[in-house]
Protein backbone atom coordinates (compact mmCIF):
# COMPACT_ATOMS: atom_id res chain seq x y z
CA UNK A 1 0.00 0.00 0.00
CA UNK A 2 1.69 3.39 -1.18
CA UNK A 3 1.94 5.83 1.58
CA UNK A 4 0.82 8.64 -0.31
CA UNK A 5 -0.20 12.16 1.97
CA UNK A 6 -3.91 12.16 2.08
CA UNK A 7 -5.89 15.33 2.54
CA UNK A 8 -7.05 13.77 5.91
CA UNK A 9 -3.52 13.34 6.63
CA UNK A 10 -2.55 16.91 6.24
CA UNK A 11 -5.71 18.47 7.47
CA UNK A 12 -3.92 19.82 10.68
CA UNK A 13 -0.95 21.51 8.41
CA UNK A 14 -3.67 23.51 5.99
CA UNK A 15 -4.12 25.19 9.07
CA UNK A 16 -0.92 26.41 9.84
CA UNK A 17 -1.00 29.94 8.42
CA UNK A 18 2.14 31.15 5.83
CA UNK A 19 4.29 32.95 8.34
CA UNK A 20 4.40 29.96 9.78
CA UNK A 21 7.79 28.19 7.47
CA UNK A 22 9.40 31.80 7.68
CA UNK A 23 11.91 30.84 9.97
CA UNK A 24 12.32 27.84 7.43
CA UNK A 25 16.05 28.33 5.24
CA UNK A 26 15.36 26.54 2.60
CA UNK A 27 17.83 25.04 0.12
CA UNK A 28 16.53 24.09 -3.35
CA UNK A 29 18.61 22.17 -5.76
CA UNK A 30 17.15 22.70 -9.18
CA UNK A 31 18.34 20.40 -11.36
CA UNK A 32 19.87 22.00 -14.48
CA UNK A 33 17.57 24.69 -15.75
CA UNK A 34 18.30 28.89 -16.33
CA UNK A 35 16.80 29.59 -12.53
CA UNK A 36 18.60 33.25 -13.25
CA UNK A 37 16.73 33.69 -16.35
CA UNK A 38 13.64 33.05 -14.72
CA UNK A 39 14.03 34.58 -11.78
CA UNK A 40 14.67 37.99 -13.79
CA UNK A 41 11.16 37.25 -15.70
CA UNK A 42 9.70 36.34 -12.11
CA UNK A 43 10.71 40.12 -10.64
CA UNK A 44 9.43 41.31 -13.55
CA UNK A 45 6.23 39.93 -12.83
CA UNK A 46 6.02 37.60 -16.08
CA UNK A 47 6.29 34.17 -16.60
CA UNK A 48 9.61 32.71 -18.45
CA UNK A 49 8.80 33.78 -22.01
CA UNK A 50 11.07 30.77 -23.16
CA UNK A 51 8.51 28.41 -21.49
CA UNK A 52 4.78 27.26 -21.85
CA UNK A 53 4.44 25.47 -18.77
CA UNK A 54 4.57 27.49 -15.00
CA UNK A 55 8.23 26.72 -14.65
CA UNK A 56 9.00 24.94 -10.95
CA UNK A 57 11.61 27.74 -10.12
CA UNK A 58 8.99 29.94 -10.90
CA UNK A 59 6.70 28.41 -8.60
CA UNK A 60 9.21 27.82 -6.29
CA UNK A 61 9.70 32.04 -5.96
CA UNK A 62 5.99 32.61 -5.69
CA UNK A 63 6.57 30.82 -2.67
CA UNK A 64 9.05 31.52 -1.14
CA UNK A 65 7.62 35.28 -1.46
CA UNK A 66 4.32 33.68 0.06
CA UNK A 67 5.59 33.04 3.29
CA UNK A 68 9.07 34.48 3.68
CA UNK A 69 11.28 32.08 3.81
CA UNK A 70 14.96 32.35 3.23
CA UNK A 71 16.35 30.58 0.14
CA UNK A 72 19.61 29.18 -1.66
CA UNK A 73 18.19 28.29 -5.05
CA UNK A 74 21.44 26.28 -6.47
CA UNK A 75 21.39 25.09 -10.41
CA UNK A 76 24.17 22.68 -12.56
CA UNK A 77 23.28 25.19 -15.88
CA UNK A 78 25.55 27.64 -17.27
CA UNK A 79 29.17 29.25 -15.89
CA UNK A 80 29.46 29.48 -12.14
CA UNK A 81 28.75 32.19 -10.56
CA UNK A 82 26.54 33.59 -7.22
CA UNK A 83 23.12 36.28 -7.19
CA UNK A 84 21.58 37.31 -4.48
CA UNK A 85 18.40 39.38 -4.14
CA UNK A 86 17.61 39.74 -0.76
CA UNK A 87 15.94 36.45 1.06
CA UNK A 88 16.73 34.60 -2.15
CA UNK A 89 19.99 33.82 -3.55
CA UNK A 90 20.53 31.71 -7.11
CA UNK A 91 23.57 29.94 -7.61
CA UNK A 92 24.88 28.58 -10.68
CA UNK A 93 27.42 25.45 -10.18
CA UNK A 94 28.02 23.30 -13.09
CA UNK A 95 28.59 19.81 -12.38
CA UNK A 96 31.16 18.89 -15.11
CA UNK A 97 30.86 14.63 -15.14
CA UNK A 98 27.20 15.14 -15.79
CA UNK A 99 27.59 14.40 -19.48
CA UNK A 100 30.66 11.72 -18.77
CA UNK A 101 29.91 8.03 -18.73
CA UNK A 102 30.44 4.91 -16.23
CA UNK A 103 31.87 5.72 -12.89
CA UNK A 104 33.16 9.25 -13.88
CA UNK A 105 29.49 10.36 -14.15
CA UNK A 106 28.65 8.29 -10.30
CA UNK A 107 31.69 9.77 -9.13
CA UNK A 108 30.61 12.92 -10.48
CA UNK A 109 27.00 12.47 -9.00
CA UNK A 110 28.90 11.65 -5.24
CA UNK A 111 31.04 14.72 -5.49
CA UNK A 112 28.52 17.43 -6.24
CA UNK A 113 26.44 15.63 -3.59
CA UNK A 114 29.05 16.40 -1.04
CA UNK A 115 29.64 19.93 -2.13
CA UNK A 116 25.87 19.82 -2.38
CA UNK A 117 25.61 19.37 2.10
CA UNK A 118 28.44 21.50 2.31
CA UNK A 119 26.70 23.97 1.22
CA UNK A 120 23.51 23.12 3.46
CA UNK A 121 25.26 23.33 6.56
CA UNK A 122 27.30 26.26 5.60
CA UNK A 123 23.78 28.11 5.59
CA UNK A 124 21.87 26.40 8.33
CA UNK A 125 19.36 25.38 6.79
CA UNK A 126 16.31 23.10 8.23
CA UNK A 127 15.06 21.79 4.73
CA UNK A 128 16.13 20.67 1.36
CA UNK A 129 14.35 20.21 -1.91
CA UNK A 130 16.68 17.97 -4.05
CA UNK A 131 15.68 17.82 -7.38
CA UNK A 132 16.39 14.30 -9.02
CA UNK A 133 19.45 14.24 -11.05
CA UNK A 134 20.77 16.54 -8.33
CA UNK A 135 23.51 13.94 -6.78
CA UNK A 136 22.22 9.96 -5.99
CA UNK A 137 19.39 9.66 -3.29
CA UNK A 138 21.88 7.55 -1.47
CA UNK A 139 23.61 11.09 -0.04
CA UNK A 140 20.44 12.54 1.47
CA UNK A 141 20.88 10.47 4.37
CA UNK A 142 24.01 12.24 4.80
CA UNK A 143 21.73 15.49 4.82
CA UNK A 144 19.35 14.27 7.49
CA UNK A 145 22.19 13.61 9.92
CA UNK A 146 23.18 17.62 9.68
CA UNK A 147 19.26 18.24 10.76
CA UNK A 148 18.57 19.07 7.30
CA UNK A 149 15.05 17.61 6.49
CA UNK A 150 15.13 16.11 3.25
CA UNK A 151 12.19 16.49 0.75
CA UNK A 152 13.73 14.77 -2.90
CA UNK A 153 11.46 15.90 -5.77
CA UNK A 154 11.11 13.00 -8.54
CA UNK A 155 10.17 14.17 -12.00
CA UNK A 156 11.13 11.25 -13.64
CA UNK A 157 11.23 7.57 -13.94
CA UNK A 158 14.30 6.14 -11.46
CA UNK A 159 14.52 3.25 -14.64
CA UNK A 160 13.46 3.41 -17.64
CA UNK A 161 10.06 1.03 -18.54
CA UNK A 162 12.18 -1.67 -20.65
CA UNK A 163 14.57 -2.13 -17.39
CA UNK A 164 17.58 -3.53 -18.18
CA UNK A 165 19.85 -1.37 -16.16
CA UNK A 166 23.31 -2.04 -15.39
CA UNK A 167 24.70 -3.84 -12.44
CA UNK A 168 26.30 -0.24 -11.17
CA UNK A 169 22.22 1.61 -11.74
CA UNK A 170 20.77 -1.65 -9.45
CA UNK A 171 23.39 -0.77 -6.89
CA UNK A 172 23.14 2.92 -6.68
CA UNK A 173 19.23 1.92 -6.43
CA UNK A 174 19.71 -0.72 -3.52
CA UNK A 175 21.88 1.69 -2.08
CA UNK A 176 18.82 4.77 -2.40
CA UNK A 177 16.41 2.47 -0.83
CA UNK A 178 16.96 4.46 2.80
CA UNK A 179 16.89 7.70 1.41
CA UNK A 180 13.11 7.03 0.51
CA UNK A 181 11.97 4.44 3.57
CA UNK A 182 13.92 6.44 6.40
CA UNK A 183 15.34 9.61 5.53
CA UNK A 184 13.11 11.56 3.49
CA UNK A 185 10.38 13.76 5.61
CA UNK A 186 8.32 13.26 2.28
CA UNK A 187 9.05 12.71 -1.45
CA UNK A 188 6.98 14.54 -4.31
CA UNK A 189 6.50 12.51 -7.03
CA UNK A 190 5.70 13.39 -11.17
CA UNK A 191 2.70 10.80 -11.53
CA UNK A 192 1.49 7.52 -10.15
CA UNK A 193 4.18 5.36 -12.34
CA UNK A 194 6.61 7.39 -10.52
CA UNK A 195 5.46 6.91 -7.27
CA UNK A 196 5.31 3.13 -7.90
CA UNK A 197 9.12 2.95 -8.07
CA UNK A 198 9.60 5.12 -5.32
CA UNK A 199 7.74 2.21 -3.40
CA UNK A 200 9.79 -0.60 -4.74
CA UNK A 201 13.02 1.39 -4.39
CA UNK A 202 12.25 1.75 -0.65
CA UNK A 203 11.16 -1.87 -0.47
CA UNK A 204 6.99 -1.82 -0.07
CA UNK A 205 7.26 0.55 2.89
CA UNK A 206 8.29 4.31 2.08
CA UNK A 207 7.98 7.31 3.75
CA UNK A 208 4.76 9.68 2.78
CA UNK A 209 4.71 10.83 -1.08
CA UNK A 210 2.76 14.07 -1.86
CA UNK A 211 1.70 13.68 -6.28
CA UNK A 212 1.67 16.67 -8.60
CA UNK A 213 0.87 17.58 -12.09
CA UNK A 214 3.20 20.30 -14.30
CA UNK A 215 0.55 23.30 -14.01
CA UNK A 216 -0.02 25.52 -16.96
CA UNK A 217 -1.36 29.56 -17.35
CA UNK A 218 -4.78 29.21 -19.53
CA UNK A 219 -4.25 32.15 -21.45
CA UNK A 220 -1.52 30.90 -23.90
CA UNK A 221 -3.98 27.74 -24.97
CA UNK A 222 -6.76 30.09 -25.43
CA UNK A 223 -5.10 31.82 -28.58
CA UNK A 224 -4.43 28.31 -30.23
CA UNK A 225 -7.08 28.16 -33.09
CA UNK A 226 -8.97 24.51 -33.13
CA UNK A 227 -7.93 21.70 -35.67
CA UNK A 228 -8.61 22.86 -39.37
CA UNK A 229 -10.47 20.13 -41.44
CA UNK A 230 -7.75 20.17 -44.19
CA UNK A 231 -4.97 18.15 -45.82
CA UNK A 232 -2.16 17.42 -45.31
CA UNK A 233 -2.83 15.84 -42.07
CA UNK A 234 -0.13 17.23 -39.89
CA UNK A 235 1.76 15.92 -36.90
CA UNK A 236 3.84 17.79 -34.39
CA UNK A 237 6.78 16.55 -32.48
CA UNK A 238 7.92 18.77 -29.63
CA UNK A 239 10.97 18.20 -27.87
CA UNK A 240 14.44 17.16 -27.63
CA UNK A 241 16.06 15.76 -31.22
CA UNK A 242 17.78 12.57 -29.85
CA UNK A 243 17.57 8.78 -30.08
CA UNK A 244 16.02 8.40 -26.88
CA UNK A 245 13.08 10.69 -27.67
CA UNK A 246 12.26 8.62 -30.60
CA UNK A 247 12.93 10.49 -33.03
CA UNK A 248 14.82 8.21 -35.56
CA UNK A 249 11.61 6.00 -34.92
CA UNK A 250 9.60 9.50 -36.55
CA UNK A 251 11.50 9.17 -39.43
CA UNK A 252 10.94 5.59 -40.05
CA UNK A 253 7.16 6.34 -39.53
CA UNK A 254 7.62 9.04 -42.27
CA UNK A 255 9.63 6.76 -44.72
CA UNK A 256 6.92 4.07 -44.37
CA UNK A 257 3.75 6.45 -44.76
CA UNK A 258 5.70 7.48 -48.07
CA UNK A 259 5.97 4.05 -49.11
CA UNK A 260 2.36 3.47 -48.75
CA UNK A 261 1.53 6.96 -50.89
CA UNK A 262 0.47 8.47 -47.86
CA UNK A 263 2.10 12.07 -49.21
CA UNK A 264 -1.26 14.02 -47.60
CA UNK A 265 0.61 13.26 -43.81
CA UNK A 266 3.13 15.19 -42.87
CA UNK A 267 5.65 15.85 -39.28
CA UNK A 268 7.07 19.19 -38.12
CA UNK A 269 9.63 18.85 -35.36
CA UNK A 270 10.07 21.47 -33.47
CA UNK A 271 13.43 21.09 -30.87
CA UNK A 272 17.23 20.93 -31.26
CA UNK A 273 19.93 18.47 -29.70
CA UNK A 274 22.13 16.13 -30.88
CA UNK A 275 20.50 13.83 -33.51
CA UNK A 276 19.43 16.71 -35.72
CA UNK A 277 22.04 16.97 -38.23
CA UNK A 278 21.68 13.24 -39.10
CA UNK A 279 18.02 13.06 -39.06
CA UNK A 280 18.25 16.19 -41.67
CA UNK A 281 20.92 14.32 -43.43
CA UNK A 282 18.80 11.07 -43.33
CA UNK A 283 15.21 12.89 -44.37
CA UNK A 284 17.16 14.58 -47.43
CA UNK A 285 18.72 11.28 -48.49
CA UNK A 286 15.20 9.54 -48.44
CA UNK A 287 13.76 12.63 -49.96
CA UNK A 288 11.46 13.41 -47.48
CA UNK A 289 12.40 16.88 -46.55
CA UNK A 290 9.75 18.69 -47.31
CA UNK A 291 7.47 16.15 -45.58
CA UNK A 292 9.68 15.42 -42.84
CA UNK A 293 10.53 19.92 -41.60
CA UNK A 294 12.88 20.75 -38.88
CA UNK A 295 11.85 23.99 -37.17
CA UNK A 296 14.89 24.26 -34.11
CA UNK A 297 13.98 25.53 -31.09
CA UNK A 298 10.80 27.46 -31.07
CA UNK A 299 10.03 30.54 -29.23
CA UNK A 300 6.55 30.50 -27.57
CA UNK A 301 4.59 32.74 -30.32
CA UNK A 302 5.89 30.47 -32.90
CA UNK A 303 5.04 27.00 -30.68
CA UNK A 304 1.42 28.95 -30.68
CA UNK A 305 1.39 28.77 -34.54
CA UNK A 306 2.96 25.26 -34.24
CA UNK A 307 -0.17 24.15 -32.21
CA UNK A 308 -2.59 25.80 -33.87
CA UNK A 309 -1.26 24.31 -37.90
CA UNK A 310 -0.91 20.80 -36.25
CA UNK A 311 -3.68 18.26 -36.00
CA UNK A 312 -2.36 15.91 -33.59
CA UNK A 313 1.13 15.34 -31.39
CA UNK A 314 3.43 12.51 -31.05
CA UNK A 315 5.52 11.74 -28.26
CA UNK A 316 7.41 8.59 -29.71
CA UNK A 317 9.91 8.18 -26.58
CA UNK A 318 11.58 5.10 -26.61
CA UNK A 319 11.46 1.87 -23.35
CA UNK A 320 15.15 2.78 -22.89
CA UNK A 321 14.55 6.36 -21.83
CA UNK A 322 14.31 7.62 -18.06
CA UNK A 323 11.03 9.75 -19.05
CA UNK A 324 9.77 12.35 -16.85
CA UNK A 325 5.69 13.99 -17.20
CA UNK A 326 6.27 14.69 -20.30
CA UNK A 327 4.81 18.07 -20.86
CA UNK A 328 4.44 17.80 -24.48
CA UNK A 329 1.50 15.30 -23.90
CA UNK A 330 0.10 17.68 -21.73
CA UNK A 331 0.64 20.67 -24.04
CA UNK A 332 -0.64 18.66 -26.60
CA UNK A 333 -4.18 18.46 -24.76
CA UNK A 334 -4.11 22.02 -23.44
CA UNK A 335 -4.16 22.64 -27.54
CA UNK A 336 -7.35 20.28 -28.31
CA UNK A 337 -4.84 17.90 -30.14
CA UNK A 338 -5.11 14.31 -29.31
CA UNK A 339 -1.43 12.89 -28.57
CA UNK A 340 0.14 9.80 -29.70
CA UNK A 341 2.25 8.09 -27.43
CA UNK A 342 3.12 5.06 -25.30
CA UNK A 343 3.86 3.92 -21.50
CA UNK A 344 7.28 5.28 -21.74
CA UNK A 345 5.78 8.76 -20.86
CA UNK A 346 4.02 8.14 -17.60
CA UNK A 347 1.34 11.10 -18.66
CA UNK A 348 -0.35 9.46 -20.72
CA UNK A 349 -1.99 7.64 -17.51
CA UNK A 350 -3.85 11.40 -17.06
CA UNK A 351 -4.45 11.53 -20.37
CA UNK A 352 -5.83 8.39 -22.10
CA UNK A 353 -9.37 9.35 -23.22
CA UNK A 354 -7.76 11.57 -26.00
CA UNK A 355 -4.62 9.94 -26.45
CA UNK A 356 -3.52 7.04 -28.75
CA UNK A 357 -1.70 4.20 -26.76
CA UNK A 358 0.84 1.99 -28.53
CA UNK A 359 3.45 0.33 -27.64
CA UNK A 360 6.49 1.60 -27.16
CA UNK A 361 9.38 1.35 -29.44
CA UNK A 362 6.53 0.10 -31.53
CA UNK A 363 6.60 1.58 -35.57
CA UNK A 364 3.90 -0.14 -36.84
CA UNK A 365 1.92 0.93 -34.79
CA UNK A 366 2.21 4.33 -34.46
CA UNK A 367 2.20 4.17 -38.35
CA UNK A 368 -1.36 3.04 -37.69
CA UNK A 369 -2.71 5.37 -35.15
CA UNK A 370 -1.53 7.76 -37.32
CA UNK A 371 -3.60 6.94 -40.13
CA UNK A 372 -6.59 6.25 -37.66
CA UNK A 373 -6.79 9.68 -36.64
CA UNK A 374 -6.73 11.12 -40.34
CA UNK A 375 -8.46 8.91 -41.92
CA UNK A 376 -11.43 8.10 -39.12
CA UNK A 377 -13.59 11.84 -38.64
CA UNK A 378 -15.48 10.65 -35.90
CA UNK A 379 -12.61 8.76 -33.86
CA UNK A 380 -10.31 12.09 -34.58
CA UNK A 381 -13.63 14.36 -33.35
CA UNK A 382 -13.74 11.83 -30.26
CA UNK A 383 -10.38 12.20 -29.35
CA UNK A 384 -10.35 16.01 -29.77
CA UNK A 385 -13.63 16.10 -27.48
CA UNK A 386 -12.13 14.79 -24.88
CA UNK A 387 -8.90 17.17 -24.41
CA UNK A 388 -11.43 19.73 -23.27
CA UNK A 389 -12.50 17.32 -20.35
CA UNK A 390 -9.18 16.79 -19.25
CA UNK A 391 -7.50 20.60 -19.53
CA UNK A 392 -8.61 21.04 -15.83
CA UNK A 393 -6.26 19.04 -13.69
CA UNK A 394 -3.34 20.69 -15.57
CA UNK A 395 -5.01 24.46 -14.33
CA UNK A 396 -5.38 23.50 -10.52
CA UNK A 397 -3.57 25.31 -8.27
CA UNK A 398 -4.03 22.35 -5.65
CA UNK A 399 -1.84 19.77 -7.62
CA UNK A 400 0.85 22.04 -8.76
CA UNK A 401 4.08 21.15 -7.58
CA UNK A 402 4.08 24.85 -5.92
CA UNK A 403 1.45 23.13 -3.71
CA UNK A 404 3.27 20.28 -3.15
CA UNK A 405 6.34 22.03 -1.59
CA UNK A 406 4.18 24.50 0.20
CA UNK A 407 2.70 21.15 2.19
CA UNK A 408 5.91 19.94 2.82
CA UNK A 409 7.50 22.77 4.14
CA UNK A 410 4.61 22.96 6.43
CA UNK A 411 5.50 19.74 7.43
CA UNK A 412 9.16 20.50 8.08
CA UNK A 413 8.11 23.70 10.07
CA UNK A 414 5.90 21.54 12.23
CA UNK A 415 8.55 18.91 12.83
CA UNK A 416 11.29 21.88 13.49
CA UNK A 417 8.71 22.99 16.17
CA UNK A 418 8.13 19.55 17.90
CA UNK A 419 11.53 19.17 17.88
CA UNK A 420 12.60 22.27 19.83
CA UNK A 421 9.49 21.92 22.45
CA UNK A 422 11.02 18.38 23.32
CA UNK A 423 14.68 19.75 23.87
CA UNK A 424 15.67 19.73 27.81
CA UNK A 425 14.88 23.05 29.59
CA UNK A 426 12.34 24.02 26.88
CA UNK A 427 8.58 23.99 28.16
CA UNK A 428 6.80 22.01 25.59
Amino acid sequence: MHSTVLESDISASKKIAPESCADLRVLYAAGAGDVLGTYRSWERGEDDPRQVVHTYSGQFFDLMREIGAEALVVTRFGEARRDEFGMIRIEQRPNPRSSSGGLSFHFGQILYGWRLLKTAQRMRANAAVICEGTTHWFMLPLFARSGVQVIPSCHSLLWPTAGGDSVVRRIVRRLSRRCFRKTALVSLVASGRIEDQVVSTAGGSPRPTIPFLPTYRSGFFEGISPPRDERPFKVLFIGRLEEGKGVFDLLEMARRLDAAGRLDIEFDLCGDGPARDELTQMAEQRGLADRFRMHGHCERSTMKNMLSACHAVIAPSRSTLVEGFNQVVVESILAGRPVLTSEACPAIDYVEDAAVRVRPDDVTQYVEGIIKLADEPEFYAMKCRACSDLQGQFYDESTSWKSAVRRALEMASEKKKSQRSTRPGVAA
